[in-house]
């Protein structure tokens, strides 16, 4: 147990000691920097120092035409979200206007196919009517043939009969 003590106690000195070297290689960094940047301020020429601070108004120039770039792209994603929204949701209105239409156009080529099977019909019953009027002319014309017939054949009996009369009034009158 003391074996482990020992071994976790070393372990957190290591662990300690990394710590502390990180913390002294961070500050030698910041120092290194710190001094590099002090000495490459110093080589810059005496007129070099207007064009940094020209350089730093440009510099915060390009950053606020950055952020509002930044800005605009934000909105531009958010209206294509919006409009991606607003498409989806036409499709769907056309869907369903799509689907109540082809149930209607179903519903009036159905009506459309009753229709053309009630002018067959209807077709058929008038060209059986047309031929029963023809049939019916055609005994209507007999009819009035055998009625002139008839009379042809009434108006010579007829006149047969004067004749006979007249033959038989004159017979009597002349036996009377």
């Amino acid at each position: 147990m003391a074996a482990a003590q020992e071994q976790e106690e070393t372990h957190e000195h290591h662990l300690q000691q990394e710590i502390n070297d990180d913390q002294h290689y961070g500050e030698l960094l910041a120092s290194y920097l710190g001094l590099s940047f002090t000495i490459f301020l110093g080589f810059l020429p005496k007129y070099s120092i207007p064009l940094l601070s020209a350089l730093q108004t440009k510099n915060m120039a390009l950053s606020f035409k950055l952020m509002q770039a930044e800005e605009q792209l934000k909105q531009l994603h958010w209206r294509r979200k919006e409009d991606s929204k607003a498409n989806a949701r036409v499709v769907e209105i056309f869907a369903s206007h799509r689907h109540s239409w082809q149930q209607e156009e179903k519903r009036l080529l159905q009506q459309i196919d009753e229709r053309n099977e009630e002018i067959s019909y209807l077709r058929s019953k008038v060209e059986d009517f047309e031929r029963l009027e023809a049939e019916m002319k055609a005994n209507v014309q007999d009819l009035k043939r055998e009625i002139g017939e008839r009379d042809e054949m009434l108006n010579f009996m007829s006149r047969s009969n004067c004749e006979v009369e007249r033959v038989v009034g004159s017979a009597l009158a002349t036996w009377g």
